[in-house]
């Protein structure tokens, strides 16, 4: 990568704002080799930074409910209340090994005052290190395919699975998934601001 960086050093013309469509090509393809996960070039965005990403994915959706696990990665909440305020909270606990589950899901859902509501689920997790199986997620669609829940799925340790088993929710939950993932954390290079969202067909800003 450093070295195809150096080669192209001369390249400084504005490109797509969505991202080159070569490169939105090969992610693609990554992603359907990787996980058979399944996106459109033309429904790729590449971005300089998954906080810029999901922050505008929230912007997006701005009439919409936030659903939060406890504990997540510590820049969700900010970015919620910057939009708008008093994100619903997923309680988890040690015994549950910090995952949320279908019947705290929907108890979270019963707080919701919003007609739309948005779930932002990280796993390979940050703080927790740890995942979902394919079981759960499983259930996890099920509830946001019957309250037609908007999942963001930050996905950006995927390639970080130590089994090399990561399954992408969008497989399970293809009508209102959006995936977000980048370079940072699988190759240790945190400030090589690309990432990346793969947006499923049929989603619209609301």
């Amino acid at each position: 990568m450093i070295e195809a960086l150096r080669m192209h050093s001369d390249r400084k013309e504005y490109s797509s704002v969505q991202g080159d469509l070569e490169l939105r090509e090969l992610i693609s393809d990554l992603h359907i080799m990787y996980n058979g996960l399944i996106s459109n070039p033309g429904n790729v965005l590449v971005v300089p930074g998954s906080k810029i990403l999901i922050y505008n994915i929230l912007l997006a959706h701005h009439s919409a409910d936030v659903l939060l696990s406890g504990p997540s990665w510590v820049s969700y909440e900010p970015q919620v209340n910057m939009r708008k305020p008093n994100p619903i909270r997923i309680p988890t606990n040690y015994e549950g090994r910090w995952r949320i589950s279908p019947e705290s899901l929907q108890k979270a859902i019963l707080k919701k005052k919003c007609q739309q509501t948005a779930l932002i689920l990280n796993y390979p997790g940050n703080p927790d290190g740890l995942t979902y199986s394919k079981v759960q997620l499983k259930e996890i669609a099920e509830i946001a395919c019957l309250y037609n829940i908007l999942i963001i799925s930050d996905e950006i340790y995927g390639l970080l699975d130590h089994r090399s088993s990561h399954q992408s929710l969008a497989n399970l939950h293809p009508e209102n998934t959006i995936t977000t993932t980048g370079l940072s954390k699988w190759c240790g290079a945190g400030g090589w601001r690309l990432e990346v969202a793969l947006l499923s067909e049929g989603i619209r800003p609301n």
